[in-house]
């Protein structure tokens, strides 16, 4: 499991790195801005815009944290940021 101040972690770092969050099923979401994302303690709403530049949500969707396999930088080597056996933020 991810833990929520992970998340938060790398949504309030400075400069913002976009990264992917992979779930254990194999499905990705793109996290491209920080304020596209919002931390609950088990689970993040992951927003999504056709035109990320309006600031205007299209759809979103309540991700588990329990069922994160890992997260990873976009654009980075494939290996983990966060798994479900460590943490190496």
């Amino acid at each position: 499991m991810i833990h929520p101040t992970q998340v938060k972690a790398l949504l309030q770092n400075q400069p913002f790195r976009p990264f992917r969050i992979v779930m254990n099923s194999g499905k990705t979401y793109d996290v491209r801005h920080p304020e596209f994302v919002t931390v609950g303690r088990s689970w993040i709403n992951v927003y999504e815009s056709d035109d990320p530049a309006s600031g205007i949500v299209d759809r979103f969707e309540i991700v588990s944290l329990m069922l994160m396999e890992r997260i990873e930088f976009i654009g980075a080597k494939p290996e983990a940021m966060a798994d479900n056996s460590s943490a190496t933020l």
